[in-house]
């Protein structure tokens, strides 16, 4: 799986084949993939999901913009909790006075659970704003 655009079971997806490296599965929508497009467009496969998919983890990457208060860590990885995911990387990025950026690598079943991690966590009183990031 390509760790520029990390692709979740639920996901539209391109395999690109390297020579001595295999297959790399990337999202459709991958920026990484896109600028390859025409050099390398040879070497894409169509792919989809399967049944095999099901019950393996996956890493979705999110940008949580949360408040500059005490607890605000602790808010994110309760709610993350909750639903089931796994924290496996935590970065922080732009910081004021107000807000911290932060960079969370989730494990998760698939598409649709990284999508109530993501409702649970705008439904918190100490985020500002959640996105899927992109590759």
């Amino acid at each position: 799986f390509a760790r520029c655009c990390h692709p979740l079971p639920g996901d539209p997806i391109v395999g690109v084949v390297r020579t001595g490296r295999g297959i790399t599965i990337h999202r459709s929508d991958c920026a990484t993939l896109a600028r390859s497009a025409g050099e390398e467009e040879d070497r894409w496969l169509d792919l989809g999901w399967n049944q095999l998919a099901a019950g393996v983890k996956a890493t979705a990457r999110l940008q949580v913009m949360t408040l500059n208060q005490p607890g605000s860590l602790g808010s994110l990885s309760t709610v993350i909790g909750r639903e089931g995911g796994n924290i496996t990387d935590l970065r922080f990025g732009a910081k004021s006075d107000d807000l911290y950026e932060i960079v969370l690598d989730v494990e998760v079943d698939d598409r649709d659970h990284m999508d109530r991690i993501m409702a649970g966590l705008r439904a918190s009183p100490v985020v500002t704003a959640v996105e899927r990031m992109q590759g």
